[in-house]
This record gives structure tokens, sequence and C-alpha cells, in this order.
């Protein structure tokens, strides 16, 4: 029998729901979101290079004179939907304009996955017109929004069995947080983002948006963002095409984690936090809830507590004890 080399997509199996990694299913969806990308994009990236090569060899032997003659040399020809212009896509385009056009839908994607998280989480947590706060999380602090006070705001009335719980756990436990960091992170990702609408909006050309957001983030250090590695952001005159690099967009998406990371451990704090952790404990049960709790010894109570929590996916509770009465109070136990 031969060996499985890797696992299913946990997307589409569901698996990413069973991760304690994150608090907030929709953080643990956004992170599976980004794997099932990347399966795609190198797998297009190595098959690119491979048809490139193969193309570029054919025409080169050979006295190749119509783009039909490379299409009848390359695709099946019962495969009638498919007709590529190879010529132009393999000899005419170099491999980095190539590369621009798979940079192009990685950074488009991973705009998507990252603006419907942070509608999801706040719907989670019962914000109200999460449909609309969603745009704070989107700005560093002196733009158009304020995301911190936003945060700040849903903080305040944080429940504190949960944050006792929880909040150093996680942060503990994931090496992607960062709240330090998290303003220059939004300028990083103010850069991508105005590269993105002017390539949607303006036809791909440098915007004075796109030039003032690359200002901001040209002289940032690993240091700045604690990486190894900076995002690579390239200069461009206002009405040039703008340049994406792909190995620069794969990078910033290392700052997407970052700012989920982030944010999802900050979110433990937030009000709703305690109505979001009983629901999905709920949801696991295998018992229709409350829970039977023993009356006759706390600590197998709380061990109770610890189990069923765990049980929903969510990293093993500081002081179960504490917890029991938030458990109790939203019909989790008796």
């Amino acid at each position: 029998m031969k060996p499985k080399l890797s696992c299913p997509s946990p997307l589409r199996t569901g698996s990413y729901k069973t991760t304690t990694r994150m608090f907030l299913t929709s953080s643990k969806l956004l992170e599976a979101q980004l794997t099932e990308l990347f399966d795609y994009i190198w797998t297009d990236v190595t098959a690119l290079k491979n048809l490139r090569w193969q193309v570029r060899g054919y025409y080169e032997e050979y006295p190749i004179k119509t783009n039909l003659q490379l299409t009848k040399k390359f695709v099946f020809e019962e495969d009638v939907t498919n007709r590529p212009n190879l010529y132009r896509a393999c000899i005419e385009q170099s491999m980095d304009e190539q590369l621009f056009y798979v940079a192009k839908t990685l950074l488009t994607n991973i705009f998507a996955f990252y603006e419907a998280w942070v509608e999801n989480s706040l719907q989670l947590l019962h914000v109200p017109s999460a449909e609309n706060s969603y745009k704070d999380f989107q700005y560093p602090i002196g733009g158009k929004r304020d995301y911190m006070s936003i945060l700040h705001g849903l903080q305040a009335n944080g429940v504190q069995e949960i944050i006792d719980n929880f909040y150093d756990n996680y942060k503990k436990a994931n090496p992607n947080y960062n709240l330090n960091h998290i303003d220059n992170y939004l300028k990083v990702y103010r850069y991508f983002k105005e590269c993105r609408n002017s390539i949607i909006h303006n036809g791909g050309q440098t915007t004075q948006s796109v030039y003032d957001a690359y200002t901001v983030v040209n002289n940032f250090t690993n240091n700045d963002l604690d990486v190894k590695e900076v995002p690579q952001a390239i200069s461009t005159a206002i009405g040039d095409p703008i340049i994406l690099n792909l190995r620069g967009v794969v990078g910033f998406t290392q700052i997407i984690l970052k700012i989920v990371s982030t944010f999802d451990v900050e979110f433990i704090k937030c009000a709703g936090a305690d109505i979001y952790l009983c629901n999905r404990i709920k949801e696991s049960m295998t018992i229709t809830p409350p829970y039977p709790t023993c009356t006759l010894s706390k600590d197998k109570t709380y061990r109770e507590v610890s189990n069923l929590v765990q049980q929903g996916r969510f990293i093993r509770p500081s002081n179960p004890s504490i917890l029991y009465t938030i458990l109790k109070q939203n019909q989790v136990m008796k």
C-alpha cells in the first residue's frame, strides 16, 4: 500500500474546527482557508514553470507559425473549453510578469478572507452592526478608523471568569500574538490593501493612496514587525503600473496571521466571549445540555468543567472552579 504523504484538506474535511490554536471558530476557519489557498497557489506556480519550460523548448525547436499549433501540442483536442494563449503566456511574457498575476490572485483572496473573518468574529461576539464595524479593523491608529477605541469599548464589559481562564493561556500558546506591533501590522495591511484597490478599481496604476501607504512602510525593519523577513513593498511612481512581488505577498500572509492571532486573543476579553464559549460547548456535547454534574464532589465537577471545555475545542481552563458559574448560568451544566 502506498503511504499517505499528507493529511486531507482541513477546510474540506472540517477538521480545522478541532484545533485549539485559536479561540474563535472564525479564526480557525481563516487559517484553514489560507492553507487551502496555498495548496492551489504553489501547485499553480509549479505547473506554470514546467509549462513555460516545455512550451519554450517546443517553440525554439520546431518551426511554429501560429498560436494554434502550440495549443494543439499542449491541450487535448477533447478539452474544447480550454484555449490558452500559450505564446503570450510562455514566450512573450516573462516569469516575473506571470507571477504578478499569481500574486494578484493571492492578494485578492487574502483580503476577502480577512474581511469575512472580522465580520464573522464580531458577529460571534454579538457586536451590534458587525457588518459596518469590520472596517475599523483595517486601519492603523490615526487613519480613517480607530480599531483600538472599538476594541477597548468591547473589552470594557468583558467577563472576568473567561479572561482569567483563557486570556494568558492563549496569549502564551500562540507565537503569532503581538499586540505591541499590531499598529505596524495594520500599516503593512494598508499598503497591500491600497495595491489591491488600485488593481481592482484603477487598472493597476499607482495612486496617491498607494504611494502614501508605501512611504509609511518603506523603512520598516525586522524588529518593527517581529519577523525574519519584511514583506517586500516596491516603490512605483504615481501613474505607473503597480509591481507585486510574489515573495512579498506571501510574506504579507504572515502579517495577516499575526493580526488575526492578536485580535483573536484580545477578543477573549470582550463582552460576548462567554456566550460564544458556552454555545460552542453545547454544540459539541453528546447529550442534551445542561450536563448533569456530580453533587457529591466539587473536584469531580471541576474535572467535568475542564473536560467539557476541551470537548468544545478550547485550551484547558486555568481555574475551572470559577468557570463553573458561567457554564451553569448559560445552561451548559446543572
